[in-house]
C-alpha cells in the first residue's frame, strides 16, 4: 500500500518537472512589447505549435478576451473586432502594430495590444 502511494507521488513530481522547466526558460510577454515582438513575430509567418507558440496565442487571447469582458461591463466599445477572427490573426495585427510604432515597444503588451486594435478595428462612430 505505502508502496503503490509512494510511486503514485513519484510519478506526479516526474510529471511536473518538464513544466517547471519549460515555465523558467519563458519571457513575460505582458512584461513589455519588446518581449512580446521578440517571442511572437516569428510565429507569425510560421506556426510551429511550440511552447512559444502556445504561451503566444494563450497571451493574446486572455488580453482580447479581458478587454471585451471590459467592454461588456462598461457597455463602451473601444474597438469592433469581427466575430469570427482568429487569434493568430490578432497576433499579426499587434506584430504589425508593434513594427510600426517601435517607440510604444517599452510600454505593457496589454496597452500596446488595444491600440493596435483601435487602430485595426475603430469603435462604431456614434
Amino acid at each position: 500500500m505505502v508502496n503503490s502511494r509512494m510511486k503514485q507521488v513519484l510519478f506526479t513530481l516526474l510529471l511536473c518537472l518538464p513544466a517547471t522547466a519549460q515555465e523558467a526558460t519563458l519571457p513575460d510577454l505582458g512584461k513589455s512589447g519588446n518581449d512580446y515582438l521578440h517571442s511572437c513575430e516569428a510565429l507569425t509567418h510560421n506556426r510551429d505549435f511550440s511552447v512559444q507558440d502556445v504561451q503566444c496565442g494563450t497571451f493574446t487571447k486572455g488580453v482580447v478576451e479581458g478587454l471585451t469582458a471590459y467592454q461588456i461591463q462598461s457597455r463602451g466599445k473601444l474597438f469592433n473586432v469581427p466575430p469570427k477572427i482568429t487569434v493568430p490573426q490578432i497576433e499579426k495585427i499587434v506584430v504589425k502594430y508593434m513594427n510600426d510604432h517601435p517607440k510604444n515597444l517599452d510600454l505593457a503588451t496589454s496597452q500596446i495590444i488595444l491600440w493596435a486594435l483601435i487602430d485595426a478595428y475603430p469603435p462604431p462612430k456614434k
